[in-house]
């Protein structure tokens, strides 16, 4: 079911960078951080999402729109499950679930924007390097994190 006043996006993630996603009026912050730099991810907020970027699969960095049919393994889960059952499970409401930027490669969720991260990218010990991305209302520049 698509909700009217969303149309379907999607754009190249700026990394570094501030990605604007206009349907929305909301922007994707991204910048790489050596994992000693990186903020703890128990202290990040929704908005907020912290990845490991050596693992993130093959391909592109993307930001869309949610399709029929989406699947994500989010953290803490021991799999993948429709990502409209796990929007309805997390009381996101229907209005606003077109609203929510996925940031996607490979044909993979990475992190639902502004709800929760997938669980395969999760920062660990072994972690070198990580993607910080930021969700921020309107049209922001790269300056909202440093």
């Amino acid at each position: 079911e698509e909700e009217e006043g969303v149309p379907f996006y999607r754009y190249p993630l700026a990394v570094p960078g501030a990605t604007y996603i206009p349907e929305i009026d909301r922007t994707v912050v991204a910048r790489l951080v050596p994992v000693g730099e990186a903020p703890p991810p128990k202290n990040l907020s929704p908005r907020e999402a912290l990845l490991d970027y050596d693992l993130l699969p093959p391909g592109a960095l993307e930001v869309r729109r949610r399709r029929e049919g989406d699947r994500f393994h989010p953290l803490g889960l021991p799999g993948a499950t429709k990502l409209k059952k796990f929007l309805i499970n997390q009381g996101v409401p229907r209005a606003e679930r077109d609203r929510l930027p996925l940031v996607v490669c490979g044909g993979q969720i990475l992190w639902v924007g502004g709800v929760r991260i997938a669980e395969p990218w999760k920062v660990t010990s072994r972690t070198q390097r990580c993607l910080f991305l930021q969700l921020v209302e309107g049209k922001a520049g790269d300056g909202g994190i440093r």
